[in-house]
């Protein structure tokens, strides 16, 4: 019995490193094929203490470091599970990790310093060609392939490499493939943007204003979807990823005789390159045709003034040269939800073909609204009128607000569809996606609370919340919202039973308008 027991012994001797062997190869087996070879990029060599590896996907994330308090991030995408892989032992300050919960991910993958050099061009010109990843929250790829990237914005972009030089900021980017996509579950394009929301501290006011447009039926509603953005590695924080407004990009298509025109300032509209007409004291840039010929300016020129005209001479002019239900919806997105662009920038319209009448619309660019702080009257906004505040009086809404026709119109479809809508958006369509994407807010909170102070943030501590609960900062817009529909759902009653007060401009405010403030008798 005891030989029998010393036999067993001296098996198990054996096959104890045998075992260990075996072991260590499947281990080293097993990272091998989770660590993608696309690990190897040049542009992936960030001088970080470590990374993180996600499974499933295998995307290599790299922290966000804290210079002032020394603790590091890791932002990952989300509810994927990760390895955390450690190059040395000097860090020493505290990790943290948190999760995208419920948006998607898309990694993209960039050469050797192209993303630098599309970060530093002030002008958008610069464009790399990338290799780019879709993900579920769960981690399943949905698509891939590739793309090409370059910047976009004005105000969100080359102002604040202006008034920020050096400095990090989230920058806003246009991408484009090949042929059309759908992405992120929305309808095929061939080009996006991707929307910082630099201006929206609660990163809802675009998504709840194109919601409730396309709730309207407005026509060439751009599609949109948030997204947690990786480049090389690095988080970039939660987008609005959009279709872009551009002719035949898979939900804007016009005739070879149709045009797309977008007013904007004039040294916008004027910049080097672009194609654009003028019309009294308005500037529009021609988006398509892109290689628009003189005659065809003088002919977008001439409906443009026709239509200015018309909106100077009356309502019933107006509607022989305008498509009078377009501008009465897209007159009441930028009215109700107070766009600090109304009527002077980003405005767009288009005309489907030569014979047909102009359109107001796509909508676009509403992070500037609904009570933002560069346009505060101390909350006396939400009874007031917009538009008609406006000290420009050259502009089409403007002009329109004066219209009694018009208006009377306005006001009756206000009452008919518009306060419907709005209801719903305010009721189901914010705390929806407020919920969904809780996570991701809380993390691009974080990855730019150390960016530039554009203008002044939201006050969490006056409600009482942990810093960056996004459903405090989505709750404070729904109340402002839910004040503006109950004075306009008077006011579109019997607007005869309210009389105007003039406020000027509130303390350190940027806007150009005088708030008529509305009274009731």
């Amino acid at each position: 019995m005891s030989k029998l027991i010393g036999k067993k012994d001296n098996r198990i001797k054996t096959l104890v490193p045998v075992f260990a062997l075996l072991i260590f190869c499947v281990v080293m087996l097993a990272l091998i094929a989770f660590v993608p070879a696309l690990f190897d990029s040049d542009d992936m060599g960030k001088d970080f203490p470590m990374y993180a590896v996600t499974s499933p996907g295998g995307l290599k994330i790299f922290p966000y470091c804290d210079d002032d308090t020394g603790d590091i991030y890791f932002f990952l995408p989300g509810k994927t599970k990760y390895k955390l892989v450690k190059k040395d032992d000097s860090f020493k300050g505290n990790i943290f990790f948190l999760n995208g919960g419920e948006v998607n991910t898309m990694y993209i993958v960039t050469g050797k310093d192209s993303m630098k050099d599309v970060d530093e061009d002030p002008h958008h010109k610069t464009e790399a060609t990338a290799d780019y990843s879709i993900y579920a929250p769960s981690g399943a790829k949905e698509t891939s392939g590739k793309l090409k990237i370059s910047g976009h914005g004005n105000s969100t972009w080359t102002e604040l490499m202006e008034e920020f030089p050096g400095q990090e900021f989230k920058r806003s980017y246009n991408i484009s493939f090949i042929e059309k996509k759908s992405i992120l579950g929305m309808d095929r394009a061939g080009s996006y943007v991707l929307l910082s929301n630099f201006y929206d501290e609660s990163g809802i006011k675009n998504y709840a204003a194109l919601e409730t447009a396309r709730r309207l039926g407005m026509e060439n509603v751009p599609d949109c979807e948030y997204v947690n953005l990786y480049i090389n590695g690095e988080y970039r924080g939660l987008y609005l990823a959009a279709q872009k407004i551009k002719e035949n990009n898979g939900f804007l298509d016009l005739s070879s005789d149709g045009y797309l025109a977008k007013f904007d300032y004039e040294e916008r509209v004027k910049a080097e390159g672009n194609l654009y007409v003028e019309t009294g004291d308005l500037f529009a840039k021609v988006l398509y045709p892109s290689g628009a010929d003189g005659e065809k300016l003088a002919e977008i020129t001439t409906d443009l003034r026709k239509v200015e005209d018309a909106v100077r001479s009356g309502e019933d002019d107006f509607a022989k040269v305008a498509d009078e239900e377009s501008f009465i919806k897209y007159y009441l997105l930028q009215e109700f939800f107070e766009n600090g662009d109304a009527d002077r920038a980003s405005q767009y319209i288009y005309k489907k073909e030569k014979d047909g009448k102009i359109i107001a619309g796509p909508v676009w660019d509403f992070d500037l609204a609904m009570g933002h702080p560069w346009f505060s009257y101390d909350g006396d906004e939400t009874n007031a009128l917009w538009i008609k505040g406006l000290v420009e009086k050259n502009g089409w809404l403007r002009g329109l607000s004066d219209d009694d026709a018009f208006m009377e119109k306005t006001y009756k479809y206000y009452e008919d569809s518009f306060s419907g809508v709005v209801g719903d958006v305010i009721c189901t369509v914010i705390p929806e996606t407020t919920g969904r994407i809780g996570d991701s807010f809380h993390m691009d909170m974080i990855r730019y609370d150390k960016g530039p102070v554009y203008f002044d943030k939201f006050d969490y501590g006056k409600y009482g919340s942990e810093k960056y609960d996004n459903s405090v900062i989505a709750g404070s817009v729904s109340d402002w919202l839910i004040r503006r529909k109950e004075f306009w759902d008077d006011y579109a009653k019997d607007p005869d039973s309210y009389i105007e007060e003039v406020r000027e401009p509130g303390k350190d405010t940027r806007s150009i308008r005088e708030l008529i403030v509305m009274k009731k008798k």
